[in-house]
């Protein structure tokens, strides 16, 4: 009798329910990939998270059903040259939007399962130490294509980046890898070419 009165009582107070699912409080925006060459490896993702909580939270880990490995690369400046680091965990501060874009942080898409294809959608699911788990479509775009929230470029040279040293960077395997990445986005062709000629 006793322990038909026990489950009764935990039925009643909800014990025997899961708990809901909590909402993200990190919010994802702009997310956006360049389409892919028939034999290349690897891609790249972009996306802005706002943390709209109170509390810091971080970033952990990412997945995606069209790469075998997904993971956080930022370029950084070491011994002179510009190469990229992995990162395990991206900080998300509150309040505060964290912005991945080409030539700073930026969602390393490895082993594609096949090419990115402009026009398509593939699915992102983005793990956080304290948020939910959120999943969000990254929208494919041509090679040459503006990116999402785009500006006109500037006349103006981009700070903190030295012409002469680019001959030392690009010697750096991964530098010239992404730099070619880079190359595809008409912004940063454009600085490119004002700042090194189109010779290089």
């Amino acid at each position: 009798m006793k322990t038909v009165l026990g489950i009764a009582l935990a039925l009643t107070l909800g014990w025997g329910h899961p708990a809901a699912a909590a909402e993200p409080s990190v919010r994802a925006t702009e997310a956006w990939a360049r389409a892919t060459g028939p034999d290349t490896p690897a891609g790249m993702a972009f996306i802005t998270l706002t943390n709209t909580g109170t509390e810091a939270d971080r970033l952990v880990s990412a997945t995606s059903p069209a790469a075998a490995k997904v993971e956080f690369h930022r370029h950084v400046h070491a011994d002179g040259t510009m190469k990229m680091q992995r990162q395990d965990a991206v900080d998300l501060p509150p309040g505060t939007a964290v912005r991945f874009s080409p030539g700073g942080l930026h969602v390393m898409l490895d082993g594609l399962k096949a090419r990115l294809t402009a026009g398509q959608a593939i699915p992102l699911t983005l793990t956080f130490a304290k948020s939910a788990p959120l999943t969000v479509p990254v929208a494919v775009i041509a090679q040459g294509a503006p990116p999402p929230g785009a500006t006109p470029p500037s006349s103006a040279p981009m700070p903190d980046h030295d012409p002469s040293m680019h001959d030392q960077h690009m010697q750096d395997p991964a530098h010239r890898a992404m730099h070619e990445e880079h190359m595809k986005d008409p912004d940063h062709r454009a600085m490119h070419e004002r700042m090194h000629g189109t010779a290089k």
